[in-house]
């Protein structure tokens, strides 16, 4: 193999234009995998926000009266989302109501009270804390969480359309 200096000057520009190339196809393809995988997250975090909405609509009535067989019914809806690991309804002492898991072994997992409102994005997490609200008044909290399990799918997805791309260019 000859070393660089040896060869043509046609030979030098072909192999600086293909590095150039190949350097500018790999950040762009890294770039797309973390924006992909940035929009993502927050895409689920934007729907769990949304389903701690539709929960808080429906709930409410529920925890005026103080049925928890229905709170738990109304939070049992969520079973078709898997990616909603756990949720909880909290009354106004911040006492876990209404519990529900996806699976029985995380159930120890849910706080027994709630922390302050707002959505949280940690360490590939989605926590949302929720005012239930009836009548302009707060009458409980509720809680959503999800462990964003497709983020692991996606992004394999991605690293194939990646290794694809990258291998007929």
């Amino acid at each position: 193999m000859k070393r660089f200096r040896d060869r043509s000057l046609a030979g030098k520009l072909r192999a600086i234009i293909m590095v150039t190339s190949a350097a500018a196809l790999v950040l762009a393809c890294a770039a797309f995998l973390i924006y992909d995988t940035i929009s993502f997250r927050q895409a689920t975090a934007q729907r769990l926000n949304v389903l701690t909405d539709m929960m808080s609509t429906q709930s409410s009535f529920a925890v005026g009266i103080g049925d928890e067989e229905n709170m738990k019914g109304i939070l049992g809806s969520l079973s078709f989302d898997r990616s909603v690991k756990w949720a909880a309804l909290y009354d106004l002492n911040g006492d876990l109501r209404a519990p529900y898991s996806r699976e029985p072994e995380s159930a120890s997992s849910i706080p027994a009270s709630p922390q302050a409102d707002g959505l949280r994005l940690i360490h590939g997490t989605v926590t949302v804390f929720s005012p239930v609200v009836e009548k302009k008044k707060r009458v409980c909290t509720i809680h959503l969480y999800s462990d964003l399990p497709d983020v692991g799918l996606r992004l394999r997805t991605n690293l194939v359309i990646v290794g694809l791309v990258l291998a007929a260019a």
